[in-house]
C-alpha cells in the first residue's frame, strides 16, 4: 500500500515539475537576404540551371623537381577538390550541381588540354545544362626536416628536461585549371586556381617525423581539396544570403502569441500579423505591445517591405527599448549597407 502511495506521489511530482518546465520565448524565421552576383557572367536564362560536374584530371603528366604526389594521392585530392565545389554551389542555392563524369585528357606542363567537343558538350547538357570541368591538376609536394629543442617546465617555470627533437614539414603546392562550359559547348570561363598548404609535425627522430608527415597527410589533402574547390564555386556560382530572425510567440501575460504561432505553423502570417494587432490595440501590457511591434516588423522583413519593417521596430524600441532597440539598428544597417554575405 505504502509502495502504491509513494508512486502516485511521484507520479504527481513529475506532472508538478513537467507543468513548471521553461518554454522558449521566441522561434526564428530565415529571411531571405540579397542576391550576390557570381564574378563571370552566366548566360542569361541560365542563372539557376543544373550543373554538370566533370573530371578531366586523369592521366596528367606531372612536372617539377620536387617529389609530387603519387597518382592515388593526387586523386584523393581530386574528389576532395569536387565534393567541396558541389557542395558549396548546392549550399548557395542557386545552381543545382548532377552526378559528374571523367573524361580523360593527357596534359603537358600545366597547359589546359583541348576544350571539350561541342557535339559531346551538347549530348551531356542536353541543352538546358551548364558544364564545370576540373581540366588539369599539377602537384608538387617538399619535405623539409630541422633539428630543434623542446624545452618542459615545472609550475615555477623552472627548466626540468630539455630534449632534442625534429621538426618536419610537408609544403604542398597544387595548381587546378577550370572552364565553365556553356550549353553548346563554349568555354564561358577559363580560370588557373593555384593553392599552397603547409604543415609540421614534431618527434624524436627524422624517421618517426617521416611517418607523421604521411600520417597527416590525409588532412592535409581535404583542407586544401576545400580551399580549392570554394574559391571556383565562388567565382561561378550567384549567392543568396539568409538570417535567421527571432520573434516572439509566448508571453506570461498574453496568450495571443501562441494563438499566432499556430497559424504561422500553417504559414498563415497574414492572420497572425492580426492577432498580433489585436495585442497593441487593446494594449493591457507595454512589453507585450513592444513584442507584438516587434513581431510585426519581422513580418514585413519576411515579405521584403524594409521600410515598414523600421516602422515598427522603430515602435517597438519607443515602447520598450529593451525589446526593439537592436533589431531596429540591425534593420537600419541592412537598408545603409544590404544584407552581409555569410
Amino acid at each position: 500500500m505504502n509502495v502504491l502511495i509513494n508512486i502516485g506521489w511521484l507520479v504527481i511530482l513529475i506532472s508538478f515539475i513537467g507543468s513548471c518546465a521553461v518554454l522558449p520565448s521566441y522561434r526564428s524565421v530565415n529571411i531571405e537576404g540579397d542576391l550576390r552576383a557570381a564574378k563571370i557572367d552566366v548566360p542569361k536564362g541560365f542563372e539557376q540551371a543544373e550543373l554538370l560536374v566533370v573530371n578531366r584530371t586523369n592521366d596528367v603528366n606531372e612536372t617539377g623537381d620536387n617529389v609530387s604526389l603519387n597518382t592515388k594521392e593526387k586523386n584523393k585530392l581530386v574528389d576532395h577538390i569536387l565534393n567541396e565545389f558541389q557542395n558549396e554551389v548546392t549550399d548557395r542555392k542557386q545552381l543545382e550541381t548532377v552526378k559528374g563524369i571523367k573524361q580523360t585528357k593527357t596534359v603537358i606542363s600545366g597547359a589546359f588540354p583541348r576544350k571539350i567537343n561541342n557535339e559531346i558538350a551538347k549530348r551531356l547538357t542536353f541543352g538546358r545544362r551548364l558544364i564545370a570541368a576540373l581540366e588539369y591538376i599539377n602537384v608538387n609536394t617538399e619535405d623539409t626536416y630541422y633539428d630543434d629543442w623542446e624545452n618542459t617546465y615545472d609550475v615555477n617555470n623552472i627548466l626540468i628536461r630539455r630534449r632534442k627533437i625534429v621538426i618536419g614539414q610537408k609544403n604542398i603546392q597544387a595548381e587546378t585549371g577550370w572552364r565553365l562550359y556553356d550549353t553548346a559547348g563554349n568555354v564561358i570561363d577559363e580560370f588557373t586556381i593555384n593553392k599552397q598548404y603547409s604543415y609540421q609535425v614534431k618527434a624524436v627522430n627524422r624517421y618517426t617525423a617521416k611517418n607523421k608527415l604521411a600520417y597527416e597527410l590525409g588532412v592535409a589533402q581535404r583542407n586544401l581539396g576545400e580551399k580549392i574547390g570554394f574559391q571556383y564555386a565562388d567565382r561561378i556560382s550567384p549567392y543568396r544570403s539568409y538570417i535567421k530572425r527571432n520573434y516572439y510567440i509566448r508571453s506570461r501575460t498574453a496568450n495571443q502569441f501562441e494563438v499566432a504561432m499556430k497559424y504561422i505553423d500553417n504559414n498563415d502570417w497574414e492572420t497572425a500579423l492580426g492577432v498580433w494587432q489585436e495585442i497593441i490595440e487593446f494594449r493591457k501590457n507595454e512589453q507585450d505591445v513592444a513584442k507584438a511591434y516587434f513581431n510585426i516588423a519581422v513580418y514585413y522583413e519576411y515579405i521584403k517591405e524594409l521600410d515598414k519593417a523600421i516602422q515598427y521596430a522603430l515602435l517597438s524600441t519607443q515602447t520598450d527599448s529593451d525589446i526593439g532597440y537592436d533589431y531596429q539598428k540591425a534593420l537600419l544597417d541592412v537598408r545603409e549597407n544590404g544584407y552581409a554575405l555569410h
